[in-house]
């Protein structure tokens, strides 16, 4: 048995998903999260399918979520629809309800958030609602999962399949209803007449193939002036008359936290100088307080453990090959990376307790003008910071944009934004050169990307995806306070993909480099310097040298970065025979970075260089076209190396 769970975007539906089938989607206090399908089983009953399905207000869809979910829905009609309704706003919620009853599927409703309804003030009559809807109704709460499991009991169990929608016939467009489905009905069909009354009226062909073209005309030419406008008139008329009795709408008190808060953050002078100092403090706390902190313990112990492990090999009589593939490789390579994962949770904490708020939403309206000055909406940056995690899901969070035009401009500008992976070596390079401004350096660092990013789209909105960004149509969710449970959940995540990839791909890596420096062209053990690596290396190391930094050492870095971000520090510590602690000191020693402009060119052209090949890999399946992936990654590598040569000259001049 297969079911759907739709809803609203920032209903909770995720959420509830998570705690009916122990999975871990992504959740977050603002809309747009859930960007692509998401299945699991219901817990104790394996037998039981469940399908998130991403935010849609209308099967009528608008966004390419929106799209996604109606067509699932259609395509693979579920056995069952569970809809989450935000309980503390059912008249907003119906709507979608009133669309989902025609689809002729048994339908069950979960009103989540109850507690939150109930603490302002806001009553329902369950058995009345479940009698005017002829569904049943379960109230909910999925943060603390409070009837959670007596929904789950009743899943298992389909409910009767309600005959009839909500609308009334007691309107020229409702007997206009009336007629179609009793004409319809005599046909096999695979959608319900209602349906496909709502389709024909809403404009869309698709469902209606098959209908005989006769019928069709005889309605259109039937249908008044604007049966769109008469028909969502029709459905919000349905909706009062349903909500009338049933739920009653608490007296709000004219000034709440919510709206308090919002004359300060949203304020026309202050909120963008707000965003930019809780951005700041989020750097500082993170690389200069709690992950400075748990890198220096975590670093006593990973220099331990390879000391432990060198002096048990040698004592063991291991051979010199081995011992040095496993410290000089993979203890070198995947720990020095490993180091910086308090850094990196304490980033992701950080980001989820601003996720988690409802504050990005606002910063997504108060952005919205200046954002358009760039060829964008504010909807572009609910991707631009999940970029701040990773590329990939950033890259798939573009499908909430209305229009294909701003989606590939995000996309574009996607790649600009330090994603967490290049964490370990911006905080190594800025902590080494810069010890006492280390937090404004990475400030900084991260806004030149972001405004290199902004001015490319710029450029790009005016000369070749020419138009203009859709209107900004985001809903601003209540603040809430963050529940220790669902940041820690997100930070668990987040850490441990990143560990994941460290003993994953970056074990590839280091073995790989490994492997490379150690043996040249004829695979017999030769030094460094002539190994393989350093013959495929110095063919590319000229490009480098007009940039302050022409050491083969640091091209096969950059060259490691594309299989991940992570690589790079990875790398340089088997390349160059250093831990992190000495790492900066060794290239500097070394000539590969001589002086503070190598160093500064060197992190805006790792800052700025081409994404690893996972993201790549999402934004050409985006591009849809080839070439198009070709020239935005020919664009990003040009970019990278002239900014990187900007930096490099002007820093020489000021030195």
């Amino acid at each position: 048995m297969r079911g759907a769970l739709v809803g609203l975007p920032n209903c909770g539906k995720s959420t509830l998903f998570n705690r009916l089938t122990g999975a871990h989607q992504h959740i977050g206090n603002f809309p747009g999260v859930t960007v692509e399908r998401a299945s699991g089983t219901l817990r104790g009953h394996p037998d039981v399918e469940l399908v998130d399905l991403p935010g849609l207000y209308s099967l009528f869809p608008y966004t390419a979520e929106e799209a996604v979910a109606r067509d699932d829905l259609l395509e693979n009609p579920p056995d069952f629809l569970l809809q989450v309704l935000d309980a503390t706003c059912p008249e907003r919620q119906l709507y979608l309800t009133t669309q989902l009853l025609e689809l002729g599927v048994p339908t069950v409703l979960a009103l989540n958030l109850m507690d939150v309804a109930q603490a302002s003030g806001r009553t329902y009559d369950l058995p009345e609602l479940e009698k005017r809807l002829g569904v049943p109704v379960f109230p909910v709460c999925a943060s603390d999962g409070d009837g959670v499991d007596a929904l789950a009991d009743a899943l298992c169990a389909l409910p009767p399949v309600r005959t009839g929608g909500l609308l009334s016939a007691d309107s020229p467009l409702g007997r206009l209803r009336e007629s179609f489905c009793g004409r319809v009905e005599t046909l096999s069909l695979p959608y319900p007449a209602e349906f496909l009354f709502s389709c024909a009226v809403m404009g869309e062909e698709k469902p209606l193939r098959g209908l005989p073209e006769e019928l069709l005309s005889r309605l259109r030419a039937a249908l008044p002036d604007d049966p769109v406008a008469e028909l969502v008139r029709t459905r919000y008329d349905a909706v009062d008359a349903l909500c009338k009795g049933v739920t009653a709408d608490p007296a709000r008190p004219a000034d709440t936290a919510t709206r308090r808060a919002d004359r300060v953050l949203t304020h026309r002078v202050f909120a963008v100088p707000i965003f930019f100092l809780l951005l700041f403090a989020v750097f500082f706390l993170t690389f200069r307080v709690f992950g400075a902190f748990l890198e220096d313990l975590l670093g006593m112990l990973l220099a331990q453990f390879s000391g432990w492990a060198d002096a048990a090999m040698r004592s063991a009589g291991v051979a010199d090959t081995v011992r040095s593939l496993v410290v000089d490789g993979v203890l070198a390579g995947v720990g020095s990376v490993l180091l910086f994962l308090p850094t990196v949770l304490s980033l992701f904490f950080f980001l989820s307790l601003l996720e988690d708020s409802g504050y990005l939403a606002r910063v997504a309206f108060v952005l919205d003008r200046p954002m358009r000055r760039f060829g964008l909406s504010g909807r572009a940056l609910v991707p631009a910071l999940l970029g701040f995690g990773c590329t990939v899901p950033a890259v798939l969070a573009t499908r909430t944009l209305s229009s294909r035009r701003e989606k590939l401009l995000t996309v574009l500008l996607l790649p600009f934004v330090a994603c967490s992976a290049k964490v370990p070596l911006l905080t190594l390079l800025c902590g080494a050169f810069f010890p006492h401004s280390a937090p404004w350096v990475l400030f900084a660092l991260y806004l030149f990307g972001v405004t290199v990013g902004l001015l490319s789209t710029a450029l790009l909105s005016r000369k070749v995806l020419t138009g203009s960004s859709g209107a900004l149509l985001l809903e601003l969710p209540p603040y809430r306070l963050p529940t220790l449970g669902a940041v820690a959940a997100h930070t668990w995540e987040r850490g441990k993909a990143f560990v994941k990839r460290a003993f994953t791909v970056l074990l590839l890596a280091s073995v790989a480099v490994w492997a490379l420096r150690s043996f040249d062209t004829s695979f017999r053990p030769a030094p460094q310097e002539d190994s393989l690596l350093a013959a495929c290396s110095r063919w590319l190391a000229p490009v480098f040298a007009p940039l302050g930094f022409g050491d083969w050492r640091l091209a096969a870095a950059l060259l490691s970065g594309l299989s991940a971000k992570e690589a790079v520090v990875s790398t340089l510590s088997v390349l160059f025979g250093a831990g992190e602690g000495t790492l900066a000191q060794t290239l500097q020693s070394a000539g590969a970075l001589p002086n503070l402009p190598a160093v500064l060119s060197f992190l805006v052209f790792f800052l700025l260089y081409l994404p690893c090949f996972a993201a790549m890999g999402a934004m050409a399946r985006e591009f849809g076209k080839r070439r198009y992936a070709v020239a935005a990654f020919a664009y990003q590598l040009a970019a990278a190396w002239v900014c990187a040569f900007v930096v490099y000259r002007f820093a020489v001049l000021l030195e």
